[in-house]
């Protein structure tokens, strides 16, 4: 069976499939973070025409956000941890770069946690 040889813009079109999947799962768990219920929408992940940038459109506020972006992000309706994740969500799509293991944890490794200690008071 011949290989496929796929452009730099086709990796990018198949890791954003993916990344919109990721996504949706995520509005339909727990907290349902990026599903607007009363709008009756879920954000959403797209690449530009040159397929160098990705926009998220934004569940709450339906702005057009470049994730790829550093600072502030006008219309972003979520915190600084989603903020952070849909950045390497947004890195992975561009670059293949694989996220943080720590996203998947059920506590996230931040540098102040002590797995396997017991908190005590007196």
């Amino acid at each position: 069976m011949p290989t496929e040889n796929k452009t730099i813009g086709q990796h990018r079109l198949d890791r954003i499939i993916a990344a919109n999947e990721f996504l949706r799962v995520i509005a339909n768990c727990g907290r349902c973070f990026f599903r607007n219920k009363g709008a009756g929408h879920d954000a959403y992940l797209a690449l530009n025409g040159r397929r160098n940038i990705v926009w998220l459109f934004d569940d709450y506020t339906g702005a057009r956000i470049n994730v790829t972006r550093e600072g502030p992000w006008d219309g972003f309706s979520h915190g600084g941890t989603l903020k952070s994740l849909v950045g390497s969500i947004g890195s992975f799509v561009l670059s293949g770069k694989m996220m943080r293991y720590g996203y998947f944890q059920p506590l996230m490794d931040n540098g102040f946690e002590t797995h396997g200690a017991t908190a005590t008071t007196s």
